[in-house]
């Protein structure tokens, strides 16, 4: 299993739930109309849906005209249909320690901009190593109706369902209902929660980030005997000094007095400072008076810490209700188990998993925080928040990982994944002899047509030009890109000059140019992004489609892309395979000559096959076909072996339709 899926379920021709490998490089193949576009497409969706509270089927990243033409066939036809029958997207993620820390403790910085790291946050990340560990993969999915609107949010882990957010419309209302289920499975809770009742929560007490829990106890105690004492100590001097001062006042001489060792070295230092009774008298009751101030400082910390210990002497111990473990996992689950009315206005903006994070995790410890809409009893939204508290006090090495935060994690990487996903269909635009240029506006994206490649070259420095014509060499395309600006009239022409110095334009070299510019700009320009290519083969020669393989394998090493190519090409593969053999290679000759290995990178073009393992472990094959007599896609996952060969056995036989055609099947 890769590190994380993309869920399918009930669209097009995909029925059921399917996962969907989302490896560094995703190689979609198969015959036309076997279900690669529609893995596509569902991105596309999701990416122009955003956090609506229903998909939208026309916008500018896909038209796919109503989301009722979408639901796949078989499902749409049953006789009775359930909720698990209707179109579903989510993501099947592996949980990262970082994750739980991150939502546990915060995202705070501290005056340099780097994030706070105390004991306490050091202390945390061993646990949330450990709970990352024990939790491994969680599931999450969306799931709609017909007409696109959200019906419910599931959480996953194996096969227990840990929580379901059911979505009701109240018909013409401004309002939707939710209802939220918790599992009471003993097997989940027992993982995270210490049902012994013997779990104190001294943290809720102290902002202080610096000691652990508890030492607290012990640290207020001390410091309190030490306030208490240098309270006693002063009273002591100010009443010595005031006997002094009224002596001096009656006799003007400095009595003898047996008394501790700072009120005698301050009567030595008086007494060698001045001899007037006058100088004496003012000098005493200065000091005093700095110790009457003292004092109050004092008294005020003597204060705070004894409330402080108080309360923590008198902290409830606070079990939860059962006499068993699945009584109290019942009693759990009932108290998280609500209902509420939200405004469909804040969940547009915000998404339903974020409203119901923020109400349920924030508000409790935010009396600031608006209040939500309730109805009836079940919908008492102070009970969850009580539980919650109960859990974080019951929770196993102060570290309370429940269901909502589950929820908003699974949820955020969701959305991340969504939001980056960047398309290029199959119809890349030929570029105008002359485009229009906005110098004002920015561009960050080619276009699914590739329509704004001249904006973005043009906005271009000449640092990223130099770059793009390195990477013309590696592809093995004759020509150097120099773009033409007209400041006059905002227009912009594509260059193109030979090794010869030809120089002509854009629109009269080969299509395939124009076809290849995009992919080239939003592989190199993008970082941290799911790019998805239809047909990246285009209008290309084979050694060009081949080249795009380290292309791809380049950006993705170097600008953490993500890709999904949908494509027909056996070249690109057969590059993968090439590259994983040379990269083996290297790693051999690397034992013993440097300079091998320096040289096969500049022949190759390759700058980033340092272990072999880079493209084994970070390129998947999946060959999609949809049976006959069946109208629902089937998948077979393909990797690459440590020698460059495949894995698995490939569905049939490996592009055979050359052997075919040379009249040499009984070869294959």
């Amino acid at each position: 299993m890769m590190e994380n899926q993309l869920i399918i379920s009930n669209f097009r021709s995909w029925k059921d739930k399917n996962y969907i490998d989302l490896a560094s490089i995703n190689l979609l193949l198969g015959p036309n109309s076997s279900g690669k576009s529609s893995i596509i497409h569902a991105l596309s969706l999701l990416k122009q849906s955003e956090i609506s509270l229903r998909l939208i089927p026309k916008g500018d990243e896909i038209d796919l005209g109503s989301i009722e033409t979408q639901v796949n066939f078989k499902t749409k036809n049953k006789p009775k249909r359930d909720i698990n029958d209707f179109i579903g997207f989510g993501l099947n993620y592996k949980i990262k320690s970082t994750d739980l820390l991150t939502s546990y403790m915060g995202r705070g910085t501290d005056r340099s901009g780097m994030m706070r790291r105390s004991r306490r946050q050091e202390g945390f990340e061993e646990k949330s190593n450990i709970l990352a560990a024990l939790i491994g993969h969680i599931e999450y999915l969306e799931r709609f109706d017909d007409l696109g609107f959200i019906k419910d949010i599931t959480l996953s882990s194996g096969k227990l369902e840990i929580l379901t957010i059911y979505v009701k419309r109240k018909g013409r209302s401004s309002k939707v209902s939710i209802t939220i289920k918790i599992t009471d499975d003993p097997s989940f809770w027992t993982q995270f929660i210490d049902f012994s009742g013997k779990t104190e929560e001294f943290n809720r007490l102290d902002n202080d980030q610096n000691l652990q829990d508890e030492h607290r106890l012990e640290r207020f105690k001390f410091e309190r005997d030490h306030v208490y004492e240098r309270l006693d100590n002063n009273e002591k001097e100010i009443e010595d000094l005031l006997h002094i001062e009224n002596v001096i006042k009656k006799t003007g001489e400095i009595p003898s007095i047996e008394t501790g060792s700072k009120v005698l070295t301050f009567i030595s230092d008086l007494q060698s400072r001045t001899k007037k009774p006058s100088a004496m008298i003012a000098r005493i009751s200065k000091t005093i008076s700095q110790l009457r101030r003292q004092n109050t400082r004092l008294n005020s910390q003597a204060n705070f810490l004894r409330r402080r210990i108080e309360e923590i002497d008198n902290i409830e111990i606070k079990s939860i209700p059962g006499g068993t473990i699945e009584e109290k996992c019942v009693y759990i689950s009932e108290q998280l188990g609500i209902e509420y009315d939200l405004p469909i206005e804040d969940l547009n903006n915000e998404g339903i998993v974020s409203s119901l994070n923020y109400t349920l995790q924030f508000r409790r410890r935010n009396i600031n925080a608006p209040k939500m809409t309730s109805s009836g009893d079940k919908s008492d939204l102070s009970k969850a928040q009580a539980a919650l508290d109960l859990l974080d006090a019951n929770s196993k090495n102060n570290l309370n990982i429940n269901p909502f935060l589950m929820l908003s994690i699974a949820n955020r990487q969701f959305q991340e994944l969504t939001s980056s996903v960047f398309r290029i269909g199959p119809h890349r635009k030929r570029p105008d002899r002359i485009t229009f240029v906005n110098p004002n506006e920015k561009k960050t994206f080619v276009g699914s047509q590739g329509e704004n490649v001249t904006s973005i070259i043009n906005q271009s420095s000449k640092k990223e030009i130099t770059a793009i014509n390195n990477f013309l060499k590696i592809l093995e395309i004759p020509y150097s890109l120099e773009p033409k600006f007209n400041s006059v009239y905002n227009i912009s022409e594509l260059i193109l000059s030979d090794h010869d110095g030809l120089k002509v334009s854009l629109a009269d070299v080969g299509y395939g140019i124009s076809q290849v510019l995009p992919i080239l700009l939003e592989s190199m320009t993008k970082k941290n992004t799911l790019i998805i290519i239809e047909q990246p083969e285009l209008h290309l020669h084979p050694k060009l489609q081949a080249n795009l393989a380290s292309l791809f394998i380049d950006s993705a090493e170097m600008n953490n892309n993500n890709f999904i190519l949908e494509t027909h090409s056996e070249h690109i593969i057969l590059r993968m395979k090439r590259l994983q053999k040379e990269a083996r290679q290297k790693v051999i000759m690397g034992k013993n000559n440097k300079e091998k290995i320096a040289g096969l990178r500049e022949h190759h073009s390759n700058r980033i096959l340092a272990e072999w393992v880079s493209i084994r472990d970070s390129v998947v094959i999946s060959v999609i076909d949809t049976p006959k007599n069946k109208s629902e896609s089937e998948f077979t996952k393909i990797t690459l072996n440590s020698d460059g060969d495949f894995d698995n056995v490939w569905p049939g036989e490996f592009f055979p339709e050359r052997y075919i055609e040379l009249g040499l099947e009984d070869d294959i």
